[in-house]
């Protein structure tokens, strides 16, 4: 597989993550790019793979959503978004 694929395949799984944390916790993407303080559309060039957050900002969504990082990256739970 092409380097680029993988790294598609990557960022599509973090994208997805981010938006089913944000959905089953009940969030709206304000809320979240603000206990980020960041703005929103930074925030939504997060879900949309648009752009990658810091080092910094990650550490605040894991403990936002209180998961491993590993769950972030890994996991991808996009047949659960409703």
């Amino acid at each position: 597989m092409p380097r680029r694929k993988i790294k598609e395949k990557a960022d599509n799984t973090f994208s997805n993550n981010l938006i089913y944390y944000r959905k089953i916790n009940g969030l709206t993407q304000q809320q979240v790019a603000d206990y980020l303080a960041v703005n929103r559309t930074t925030y939504t060039k997060y879900e949309t793979g648009a752009s990658e957050p810091s080092f910094f900002i990650l550490r605040k969504i894991v403990e936002l959503y209180k998961v491993d990082f590993n769950k972030i990256f890994i996991s991808n739970y996009t047949k659960q978004i409703k």
